[in-house]
């Protein structure tokens, strides 16, 4: 984010802008199509928070709703927003709108900014363009449609201050895990009867448990859950914690109405214990769980 105005008056709006931004993260909010539009623009922001319209790859000049439509994102078809530079009086406003055969449909005052309805026929990318050319206008962009994240129903989601911070609600609209991948979990465990892991953990396909035969011949005698290298058994069983934190926040089982949840809503986990019960274990282990 490049900033290049430091008057006070360009400050507070660039301020006013960011907050804008903030609030809108914080409401759960995001361009449809996971935001992918607004990161590909350039943040050039500027002028008293202004945000440039054009984006360059290498001669061409592309306006953000070109961008914004390559990426997916949406708009409304027939309608921007424009920004004036501060001195623009309300003829001079007008005068610009009976130019380009916009009609005014709100005034936002306190930003300078006006939501226009478009003339017939007239798309969004040759408007921006229209009104980018006049010396009165600061900005011009698309009306871009926004929507809810997907978050799950887990009551200790909000407590996971973490998805925030990698931007997991975005993923989630595009895919929340599938069963069919299979995580390895090397560390002290994982409590399998867990409610918000038991959906998730791996099942041994070759194995009958309880039977007390290797069926799957691999070496290991009921290893249904994954092996236990520290205690030397198939029961992978966490007895110290971590293990299962660590599991929760892989694979936690996703808009259940329970506890937390993982990265994957959706995963299969499997547990290769080589840390005893006071947390640790020697190298040697580690090998034998890998």
């Amino acid at each position: 984010m490049n900033i290049r105005k430091s008057t006070a008056a360009g400050t507070m709006q660039l301020l006013l802008a960011m907050l804008f931004r903030c609030a809108l993260a914080v409401a759960g909010l995001v361009l449809v199509a996971g935001g992918s539009a607004a990161a590909a623009m350039k943040a050039d922001v500027g002028g008293g928070g202004n945000v440039s319209s054009v984006m360059s790859v290498g001669q061409e000049q592309r306006t953000p709703a070109l961008v914004a439509k390559e990426k997916g994102a949406k708009y409304k078809e027939d309608e921007i927003l424009v920004k004036f530079k501060e001195g623009t009086t309300e003829s001079q406003k007008d005068q610009l709108h009976m130019k380009h055969g916009a009609s005014k449909l709100k005034d936002f005052k306190t930003y300078r900014l006006h939501l226009l309805k478009l003339k017939t026929g007239q798309t969004v990318e040759q408007a921006i363009a229209d009104y980018k050319a006049e010396p009165d206008v600061e900005y011009a962009e698309p009306n871009f449609r926004y929507e809810l994240m997907t978050t799950p129903n887990d009551p200790d989601y909000s407590k996971l201050w973490g998805m925030a911070k990698i931007n997991a609600p975005a993923a989630w609209n595009s895919s929340t895990g599938s069963n069919s991948v299979v995580i390895g979990i090397i560390d002290t465990g994982i409590d399998y009867t867990h409610p918000d892991l038991a959906a998730n953990v791996w099942v041994n396909p070759g194995e009958t448990k309880g039977d007390g035969i290797d069926n799957d011949a691999n070496g290991y005698v009921d290893d249904i859950y994954g092996i236990d290298t520290y205690n030397h058994d198939t029961n992978p069983f966490d007895d110290y914690g971590h293990g299962t934190h660590v599991a929760g926040t892989i694979g936690a089982q996703g808009n259940n109405g329970i506890g937390v949840v993982g990265v994957n809503w959706n995963v299969k986990m499997a547990s290769c214990k080589f840390l005893g019960a006071n947390g640790s274990g020697y190298g040697t282990i580690i090998l034998g769980g890998v």
